[in-house]
């Protein structure tokens, strides 16, 4: 559940024209950072941090994304596809999101789609 208090997951919310729809997710993390870079990214990481899939991984509830740091980074989200868009047009995938933790993975070739709205230190 996210902050709105629904679903935020992204079954039919892709666009089959490939405009661009935004979404707002949060990130948890221990390092101070002002965008994504995965290859910064990767040195500071231990090992498993790419358990579901190489990318920057995300949430929709604010509160999961606290288990993984204090600083609350919120994040707006650019995508034009999901999976089921990706395999009718052949386009690349924006996100995987995994129904199971909840968690959204966005590749790491996809960090221009990302933009840091607000970064907050949590206690």
């Amino acid at each position: 559940m996210g902050s709105t208090g629904k679903d935020l997951g992204p079954v039919g919310e892709s666009s089959p024209n490939g405009e661009m729809k935004h979404i707002t997710l949060y990130h948890g993390s221990f390092i101070d950072f002002d965008e994504f870079d995965y290859e910064k990214g990767k040195q500071a990481k231990a090992g498993g941090a790419d358990q579901y899939g190489q990318g920057f991984y995300f949430t929709s509830d604010p509160e999961v994304a606290r288990m993984f740091g204090d600083i609350i980074y919120t994040v707006d989200v650019a995508y034009s596809t999901d999976f089921r868009t990706a395999k009718k047009t052949g386009r690349e995938k924006d996100f995987q999101y995994n129904k199971k933790t909840g968690y959204w993975v966005i590749p790491a070739n996809k960090s221009k789609n990302l933009r840091i709205k607000k970064k907050e230190r949590v206690q």
